[in-house]
Parts: structure tokens; sequence; C-alpha cells
């Protein structure tokens, strides 16, 4: 892959590995992904993190709340 820029997880600053799983944070939501099943991850403009980061520090539960009450829930990827 010519002008890869590896993503560095955003609670630790380590690289994501490409199969490695990894949590995508936007808008509130969470949801499970890899870099693998979704290279354009890098340029949605959401927060990545390692899967045991993410474990580490979970999203405040207000925030999760005020968001879970303003927009539906995302519906889950199908496999390509």
């Amino acid at each position: 892959m010519s002008g890869y820029e590896p993503l560095h997880c955003s609670a630790c600053s380590q690289i994501i590995g490409v199969y490695e799983p990894l949590v995508v944070r936007v808008h509130g939501e969470e949801r499970s992904s890899s870099l693998a099943a979704e290279p354009e991850l890098p340029l949605a403009g959401a927060e990545h993190l390692h899967l045991a980061c993410a474990q580490e520090s979970p999203l405040p539960a207000a925030e999760v709340g005020a968001i879970a009450r303003q927009r539906p829930a995302l519906a889950p990827r199908r496999a390509s």
C-alpha cells in the first residue's frame, strides 16, 4: 500500500494493527471493527481505540444516555 499511514490509538497512541480488533467512537456511539474490514476508517474522522483501551476508558454514562435518546442505534454492518 503506497502512502499508507498507520492508525494510532486515541488512548495510548500506539499503532493499531490492520487485523487487530478496534473500537470506533463517533458522536457518542461506539462499534467494533478492524482496518482489514474497513480500510476507510482513518478517513472517517472518528476516535479509534484498541479494544483493550476502549474497555479501560468507556464512554461516560451521561454522554451515552444523551446520545441514545437523540438518535437510533447504528445498524449492524452487513457482511461483504
